[in-house]
């Protein structure tokens, strides 16, 4: 029998090579490779990506560019971190061959969903801002805004946040200097398993993170429970009842039950 989608996709695939092929390369004389499938996601570009470029630094040129993908061009945090990492760029588009005389690419760092405790923490310590000011903020990092994966009764907590001193944030409201400036000065950061915890990288030495997360009924992962301990702060969660439709997922909090857990952490972990 013949496959006949098999003979299509072959075709497509020869078209294409020899469409690529056939064209004049362009030349790039020295580039380093730090992407993956998901590295355009803000978690895995600070977790994975930027690790990655520090441990090519190791072997190649610091002044070697870094060779994205030409959509990275419209990432605003992709953009803004490498604005302050001082870090030289070349672009690449899809379809177009390229000619690099030299290609630095490293293994990961680390596994996807882990840290390298040693990268993260240089990496931390690049971005993070120093300041002589004691640590002293609470925030609750909310997801109100996003269109998945969010706490369906967050206005009940924004009441509890209120009567215990914890600020609410919208992460995406602020550019990414001024989400480092606020982790500067935060001491427990709470938030929804989401990209927003990702921002426990740039907080002050041992500081304290709550992830609320949901139950078994939903997949979950712990990269920010590994990340939390890479960088050395106390990590807590809290399990909230899942709400499951389409294929996502959100939490319900209870809110009696959170208060009890965070006047704890502050009342013994956060002096």
């Amino acid at each position: 029998m013949i496959d006949t989608d098999e003979i299509l996709t072959n075709e497509k695939k020869r078209i294409f090579f020899n469409a690529v092929l056939t064209r004049r390369p362009k030349k790039i004389n020295k580039a380093i490779w730090i992407t993956h499938n998901w590295t355009d996601a803000y978690y895995h570009w600070f977790i994975d990506a930027l690790p990655r470029m520090l441990m090519a630094e190791e072997y190649a040129n610091v002044n070697n560019p870094i060779i994205l993908p030409d959509y990275y061009k419209d990432i605003t945090f992709v953009q803004q971190s490498l604005a302050i990492l001082k870090k030289n760029v070349v672009y690449y588009e899809s379809g177009i061959p390229y000619w690099i005389k030299q290609l630095t690419i490293t293994k990961h760092a680390a596994p996807i969903g882990s840290a390298n405790p040693k990268l993260i923490n240089q990496l931390s310590n690049i971005l993070s801002l120093k300041t002589n000011k004691n640590p002293n903020r609470f925030i609750f990092v909310s997801r109100k805004k996003a269109k998945k994966r969010f706490i369906i009764n967050e206005q009940e907590l924004n009441v509890l946040f209120a009567s215990l001193g914890i600020e609410v944030h919208c992460f995406e409201d602020y550019t990414l200097n001024q989400q480092i400036q606020l982790m500067a000065e935060c001491k427990l950061l709470i938030g929804l398993h989401g990209a927003g915890l990702t921002n426990m990288l740039f907080m002050p030495e041992k500081a304290v993170i709550v992830e609320l997360r949901n139950d078994e009924k939903a997949p979950y992962n712990h990269c920010y429970k590994q990340l939390a301990n890479a960088l050395g702060h106390s990590y807590f969660e809290y399990i909230a009842d899942t709400t499951i439709t389409e294929n996502e997922y959100n939490i319900r909090v209870n809110v009696r039950e959170l208060e009890i857990k965070l006047n704890k952490i502050i009342n013994g972990n956060c002096n």
